[in-house]
């Protein structure tokens, strides 16, 4: 079963925020820059609020479509106390360019001294508390995040944004798996020992009235028997004429089995083709009794503790088990939630385009096939687009900012920018970030050299003195780059209003 959802369209965008000319000023600015910094006072990505009562955990259906899993008690408090109680819990995600650029959160990583840019599968933000006091994962019952994701790409790694070391942090042993279909669970039982679970045997002393043979027990063919030193067979019955006759053949072969009552066995003894058997039992005479009989405490403690971990193991792998059927039951459910609404809005575009039909026969014949090449695209951008969402699993190993993400080199045409508004006022700026409409990120840089594909279009953005400057798709068309061009000026608009959301921002650039 697919999991489709509309695909909301994101722009290309290059984005500068004007510093002072004072350098230090211009330092210290670059700085919480290349860190945190939301682009505007007024707003920003707005959380989702939660509660439930922590030691019973709960599962937290989100906005997006994104579940949260907290299992039972999987909170703590700064000395590692287990959190009882009711838990409130903030959430949000950031999907698209503009996301990220509201929100601020830096989309560079730098590893071996080689600077990075992050493309996104999905970000999210999560905090708890209890009483408005911070609370933190259990790390033996860690909470699980089900993002859902629009980028279907695999060379995705997990990374959490360090806030004190104000760094990505690659958490290369969380890497998010996807969910796209109904499953079942599948665990594999892992055996807790090599050794077998067979009871010790018990010695016995033996019985001066019966015959007695010696065998020796080839190491590893009988368990329970391998502790035991100097341990000699009674023979429980046979008849002594057939016992003396055998006992003077030369056998080849003998084989022990165990017998149906306990404690006994079956010997087998072969040549050729003869065979004859007889129904024994291990005994033991003088001092190796009481040796064997010290064996035997000792062997069955270590079975007893042994069987105990084995019922200790089987019950915990059972309960993976149940937690697993009951997280995918849960995931499934919200696939067919989902599924229902897909199903409606596809019936909407039929009908959308059924009446476009409808309409289609009023009009001149000469226009039917520009319009029937019209209505299979308005069908393909309604449809194919919505199957290409996924769900992206993994488990929080702390509360912060966690990203699914696939660092790149940035690559292109070096370009030197410069930049002013309409009024021929030039922008100085502190941080310039370039964006295509394949990549689902940021490309921020800190100096006017950019990197640009010619073949591609741009946006630009600035905030400057609290206004919000920008250049459309047709104007950086317009200003016609190619490879040759070495520098150029860019002049932005101003819009004049407030900018009170990210929908306003999608509104003004024609999103």
């Amino acid at each position: 079963m697919k999991i489709i959802a509309k695909i909301t369209y994101v722009a290309v965008v290059l984005v500068l925020v004007s510093c002072s000319n004072n350098k230090k000023a211009d330092k210290e600015k670059d700085e919480q820059l290349n860190f945190i910094n939301p682009a505007f006072k007024e707003f920003n990505i707005p959380f989702e609020e939660f509660s439930f009562d922590s030691q019973s955990g709960d599962t937290i259906f989100c906005e997006n479509g994104t579940i949260l899993l907290f299992p039972p008690s999987s909170f703590v408090d700064n000395k590692g106390n287990i959190i009882k109680g009711k838990v409130n819990i903030s959430y949000r995600e950031f999907s698209n360019p503009i996301d990220f650029f509201v929100s601020g959160i830096p989309m560079n990583y730098d590893s071996a001294n080689t600077k990075y840019f992050f493309e996104s599968a999905g970000m999210c933000e999560i905090y708890a508390t209890k009483e408005n006091v911070p609370v933190f994962v259990n790390p033996e019952n860690k909470p699980e995040v089900n993002l859902v994701s629009n980028n279907k790409g695999e060379n995705f790694n997990l990374y959490y944004l360090d806030t004190l070391q104000k760094k990505w942090i690659n958490n290369i042993n969380n890497i998010p798996a996807d969910v796209i279909e109904n499953s079942k669970a599948k665990i594999k039982y892992t055996e807790i020992s090599n050794q077998s679970l067979v009871p010790p045997i018990k010695p016995s002393k033996s019985d001066s009235s019966k015959p007695i043979i010696e065998i020796d027990v080839a190491k590893g063919s009988v368990a329970e028997l391998q502790a035991y030193n100097n341990m000699k067979f009674e023979i429980v019955n046979g008849i002594k004429s057939s016992i003396k006759s055998d006992t003077d053949t030369e056998w080849e072969d003998i084989k022990l089995k165990k017998g149906d009552k306990p404690g006994t066995y079956n010997a087998i003894f072969i040549k050729g083709k003869k065979k004859t058997s007889y129904l024994v039992r291990p005994v033991f005479e003088g001092k190796s009794y009481e040796e064997a009989l010290k064996v035997f405490e000792i062997k069955q403690i270590e079975y007893e503790q042994l069987k105990e971990k084995r019922k200790e193991n089987e019950k915990l792998q059972n309960e993976k088990i149940a937690k697993e059927n009951e997280r995918i039951s849960k995931l499934n459910l919200l696939i067919e939630a989902r599924n229902k609404v897909i199903d409606k809005r596809n019936k909407e575009i039929l009908n959308e385009i059924k009446k476009a039909n409808e309409a289609k026969q009023v009009r001149i014949e000469e226009h039917k096939k520009q319009l029937e090449k019209e209505e299979k695209e308005a069908f393909k951008n309604g449809g194919e687009a919505m199957n290409s969402q996924v769900i992206r699993t993994f488990y929080l190993e702390r509360f912060g900012v966690w990203n699914c993400d696939h660092p790149i080199l940035q690559s292109g045409v070096s370009l030197y920018s410069k930049f002013k508004d309409y009024a021929g006022n030039e922008i100085h700026f502190s941080k310039i970030t370039l964006v295509n409409k394949s990549f689902n990120g940021l490309f921020a840089l800190s100096n006017p050299n950019i990197k640009v594909n010619p073949k591609i279009e741009y946006m630009i953005w600035s905030i400057q003195d609290n206004k919000f400057l920008y250049m459309t798709f047709d104007d950086f068309k317009n200003c016609k780059i190619d490879s040759t061009t070495k520098e150029y000026t860019f002049s932005l608009r101003s819009y004049p209003g407030k900018i009170s959301s990210r929908n306003d921002i999608k509104k003004i650039v024609g999103i």
